[in-house]
């Protein structure tokens, strides 16, 4: 339903219903803390939080942004991304201003 979700190992957070608009830019970003909790943001503003397990430390081979791995969920994104950025630990309040700033 036009949401931002952030999804780990069957655990997921969903932020607000109906929150993108066509030829809109967006600044979004997910923090996972170190305790597993979770906050989803759009332009700033909290969309949706909750708190997921942290995911296993392995080497990965597969990520996905914009599109899934399951066949009951076959459509992907279809806009344009600019940017993203990986940290290997949730940022701070600060942090996230400076990076989005």
């Amino acid at each position: 339903p036009n949401l931002l979700y952030y999804e780990v190992v069957g655990q997921f957070v969903e932020g607000q219903a109906q929150a993108f608009e066509v030829n809109r830019r967006f600044l979004v970003d997910i923090v996972q803390g170190a305790g597993g909790g979770v906050e989803l943001r759009i332009n700033r503003v909290r969309t949706g939080s909750g708190s997921i397990n942290l995911p296993a430390a392995v080497v990965r081979r597969q990520n996905f942004v914009g599109r899934d791995a399951y066949d009951e969920c076959p459509s992907s994104f279809h806009g344009r991304i600019g940017e993203i950025l990986f940290y290997t630990r949730g940022v701070t309040s600060g942090e996230r201003d400076r990076i989005g700033g």
